[in-house]
């Protein structure tokens, strides 16, 4: 990933693991996209359907 430091010089950081997920899930806030998007439809969905029974339970 390349960035401009705060003294205006560019840099180049590579990076694996946790830390590019990190960093991946930073850029996307930044460009408007949020994690559901990077899922499968069937997990969309199968996570679509526990969240709106875990709100059915809340209301109970």
């Amino acid at each position: 990933m390349q960035y401009t430091d705060l003294h205006g010089k560019r840099k180049i950081l590579k990076a694996q693991g946790l830390l590019s997920r990190c960093l991946q899930h930073e850029i996307d806030h930044l460009n408007g996209t949020v994690f559901i998007k990077h899922i499968s439809k069937l997990k969309r969905d199968l996570v679509m359907q526990k969240m709106r029974k875990a709100a059915s339970l809340r209301k109970n």
